[in-house]
């Protein structure tokens, strides 16, 4: 792995990888979130399926996400294992197949189902709790993640 940060070192980019490739599955998922609730509370079913859709691509994009934040992680900690670490590790481990079940529930599903919806609210909450710990461990901040 060390050889992929070589190169982009040598031609210039520095940062970390994994930063730019959470913001999709991140956006995409509170997208697909609000698109539940606006459907929930429209009645609308095209409101429904555009809400599935958000959360394909956030499942498509959320692969990368991972494999480049574990390559991140080794790469500046060393593998160490923090705290914020650990919950980022079972966080994402457990977004992943939410997303799969979201995906399946949502295939037939009425236009608003508490079980789906909630399953949003779930979603929306791990992202939440993701970002926080991620950019406190980018920014030094106090949220059990010492700085890179």
């Amino acid at each position: 792995m060390e050889w992929i940060y070589q190169l982009f070192d040598a031609i210039g980019y520095k940062n970390l990888f994994h930063a730019p490739l959470t913001r999709m599955p991140t956006g995409l998922v509170v997208g697909a979130a609000v698109l539940a609730f606006l459907a929930c509370r429209y009645n609308r079913s095209d409101l429904a399926k555009a809400s599935r859709y958000l959360l394909i691509l956030a499942l498509v994009f959320l692969i990368p996400a991972i494999v480049s934040g574990i390559m991140d992680w080794q790469h500046n900690y060393r593998g160490i294992w923090t705290l914020a670490i650990q919950i980022k590790i079972i966080l994402s481990m457990l977004l992943l197949p939410l997303l799969l079940v979201g995906v399946y529930l949502t295939r037939k599903a009425e236009v608003c189902s508490w079980t789906i919806y909630s399953i949003y609210i779930l979603y929306f909450l791990i992202v939440v709790v993701l970002g926080y710990l991620g950019g406190g461990m980018v920014m030094g901040g106090k949220c059990l993640c010492p700085a890179y």
